[in-house]
């Protein structure tokens, strides 16, 4: 189905997650609060952003390169 491409195997479990992963925070309303960010213009939290999306990205590679394709 992913024509034995990682990155594409990748992507759609990403989607998968995503998916599974909005009912969770409508359930306990989460939502509001990552709408209205009141943090947005501050340094410390597109640091902190900058931070979490490099590891976030680099865990999601690093495990893509773990998966043997036939």
């Amino acid at each position: 189905m992913v024509d034995n491409s990682i990155w594409e195997l990748t992507f759609y479990n990403n989607l998968n997650a995503t998916l599974m992963f909005l009912p969770l925070m409508l359930v306990f309303g989460e939502i509001p609060h990552k709408i209205f960010v009141t943090q947005l213009l501050e340094f410390q939290f597109w640091v902190l952003m900058v931070v979490g999306g490099v590891c976030g990205i680099s865990i999601g590679a690093i495990t893509a390169l773990q998966i043997k394709v036939c």
